[in-house]
């Protein structure tokens, strides 16, 4: 049996809405997790869950390609192994998630708080991540190809992807700092850009 988007609110944890759009959907009610449930139960894939308010849930190996989760909070959510290709995250927060190994082709995750997120082994491939926050990030690993970093933050942020990313694409970032661990042989970045 399938759990459909309502089951899914039905079935959420508590939290305060982050910013949303006009039309975003209501936060999630407070008292429920999906610990319990089956990933491979819940039918996510293009989705609408703007402004869903989905922290600490686990979503391990759960199908959310081409869902609109713009304005979404995902506050520490387990996303290991998800696949989020050509999702659209503008503006989620993301702060704290496990999104190692995730297939994240193609997503547009503009915008995005990702402070402290995990993003080792994850395909980013394509994707935006425009003026995303990546303060903290663990990305090691991850596949950047092709992937917009123009005014990303990343400060302290560990970027040693696969080696199919290039400096400009690095150096296009709004500021990082002396943390900010860069891919072995980058040579195109000064040491300290920081915040304006």
């Amino acid at each position: 049996m399938l759990l459909a988007f309502g089951a899914l609110l039905a079935l959420g944890v508590g939290c305060r809405a982050p910013r949303a759009e006009p039309g975003a959907v209501e936060t999630v009610p407070a008292g429920r997790d999906l610990r319990g449930a089956d990933p491979a139960t819940l039918a996510l894939a293009n989705a609408d869950l703007r402004g869903a308010c989905l922290d600490g849930l686990d979503l391990r190996g759960v199908d959310l390609e081409g869902a609109d989760l713009r304005g979404a909070s995902l506050a520490r959510v387990d996303l290991r192994g998800a696949d989020l290709r050509t999702a659209k995250l503008r503006g989620a927060s993301l702060r704290g998630a496990d999104l190692g190994g995730a297939r994240l082709e193609r997503a547009f995750l503009a915008g995005c708080d990702l402070s402290g997120a995990r993003l080792e082994g994850a395909d980013l491939s394509w994707g935006s991540l425009d003026g995303a926050v990546l303060v903290d990030a663990r990305c090691a690993g991850a596949n950047f190809y092709m992937t917009l970093l123009t005014d990303a933050d990343l400060r302290g942020a560990d970027v040693r992807v696969l080696p199919n990313v290039t400096g400009p694409q690095l150096g296009a970032a709004r500021t990082w700092d002396e943390r900010t661990r860069w891919p072995e042989g980058m040579t195109v970045r000064p040491d300290v850009k920081p915040a304006p």
